[in-house]
């Protein structure tokens, strides 16, 4: 059983684990000022559950935004995009601990263990400050993951077996241009929210297929669009402290079959995002800001397959981008969750999202999941009753009634539906 304790706008710092969350300013979207205080995510309480999803952030965070949801808190974009790198690094501080809780598999050697057949080497959590001159003496490395770095040297650029590269929990200000000669790399994940700059021999990485670049907040170099190899990019949290166009690069790598634009903050999403035709799967969540007024024809990414669009708790009445979803054919799994009411100081500044189009799916015969939780709705369109290929729906947190729920199961019989606290009469 998971226990966590919320605390919002406390008159007070509020402690989390051994450290403080101090007070932060914030703007709910329109402009007006207030001060968001902290939040007590208390996973020093959390009760060791073999379900738990140590490995999944992303999960963890999604289980403390519907637990707030329950207690009728509801984050603002805003407070989320502060809390969450802040949650990211205690998480995966006390993510770190599953050892001591529950057998895992073997750690990865560390510095006394190193041998010339190593492949593997974790040095988070090693309390480092360099790497060790071991680690470059390592003839068939593989897998290198750091922490507790602000730059790597230029040595790195000798680690020539190197096929992973995990920087995601050090808080680095750049990289060494040397980065480019690392031939064999498939793999390369940190998070940008320190980075000052990022240099051009990125773009050399010619094996490069997995990039992750969250809290990114500074321009991506023009040679990204040489990683031609390039299939999954992560530039979540884009522009986390502000508002920005997504980089036209982006637009030019046309091997992407995954692109996640989770939380960032863009102002459009361009018609030019058509161009990446080999396009399988999409992550808007969470992506609505109040100056975003449309979406591109994504019907016209041929290989689209999975969209998430979650409306996260954007202060802007945009129920209308849903539009853009419906002509969408390929589709096999589709989120549209977490479309309902917001209110900033009392007052509704976005309305909650209670029917859906009764042709809404008519055009979406090969959904097999497709997530619709946390929106108020009180009936389901009758198009979605003819999806005979869906597997799994989530219809959690909404106000369906028991008769609706009967008659999607007597619909479609194999359909595993969710249910966890609907409120169903």
């Amino acid at each position: 059983m998971l226990v966590i304790t919320c605390v919002v706008g406390a008159a007070k710092y509020i402690p989390i684990m051994t450290t403080t969350l101090p007070m932060y300013p914030w703007t709910d979207g329109e402009g007006e000022e207030g001060w968001f205080e902290g939040i007590d995510l208390s996973f020093d309480t959390w009760k060791y559950d073999e379900e738990m999803p140590f490995d999944d952030a992303e999960l963890v965070w999604q289980e403390l935004l519907d637990r707030l949801v329950e207690e009728d808190v509801n984050l603002t974009t805003e407070q989320q995009r502060i809390v969450r790198p802040i949650f990211d690094r205690l998480w995966a501080t006390y993510a770190n601990k599953k050892g001591e809780l529950a057998p895992g598999p073997e750690a990865p050697p560390v510095l006394d263990q190193l041998t010339p057949d190593t492949t593997d080497v974790d040095l988070t959590n090693q309390s480092i400050t360099a790497i060790p001159e071991g680690v470059f003496n390592l003839p068939n490395l593989r897998r290198l993951a750091l922490d507790g770095l602000s730059m790597l040297p230029d040595q790195v650029g000798e680690l020539d077996t190197l096929e992973e590269l995990d920087l995601s929990k050090a808080a680095l200000t750049g990289l060494p241009a040397t980065i480019g000669r690392l031939a064999q790399l498939r793999i390369l994940r940190l998070y940008g929210y320190k980075l000052h700059s990022l240099p051009e021999q990125l773009g050399d990485l010619v094996s490069l297929q997995t990039l992750q670049l969250s809290y990114l907040s500074i321009p991506l170099p023009d040679s990204v669009e040489n990683l031609r190899s390039l299939t999954d990019l992560d530039l979540s949290y884009l522009n986390y402290d502000r508002p920005a166009e997504l980089p036209p690069v982006v637009n030019r790598l046309s091997a992407l079959r995954r692109l996640s634009l989770a939380n960032a903050r863009l102002t459009t999403i361009p018609d030019d995002i058509l161009a990446l035709t080999s396009l399988e799967e999409l992550d808007l969540t969470c992506s609505v800001i109040p100056r975003l007024d449309r979406l591109p024809d994504l019907a016209q990414l041929p290989h689209l397959r999975i969209l998430r669009f979650s409306g996260g708790s954007t202060p802007a009445q945009r129920h209308h981008l849903l539009d853009s979803v419906w002509p969408i054919t390929t589709l096999e799994e589709l989120y549209l969750d977490r479309w309902g009411e917001q209110k900033i100081g009392g007052r509704v500044v976005r309305p909650a999202l209670t029917t859906l189009p009764d042709d809404a799916f008519t055009r979406t015969p090969r959904l097999r999941r497709l997530d619709l939780s946390f929106n108020e709705l009180t009936t389901l369109p009758e198009s979605l009753y003819g999806l005979t290929h869906l597997e799994y729906i989530n219809l959690s947190h909404t106000k369906l009634d028991a008769a609706t729920v009967d008659r999607l199961r007597k619909a479609l019989p194999e359909l595993h539906i969710d249910l966890n606290s609907s409120k169903r009469g």
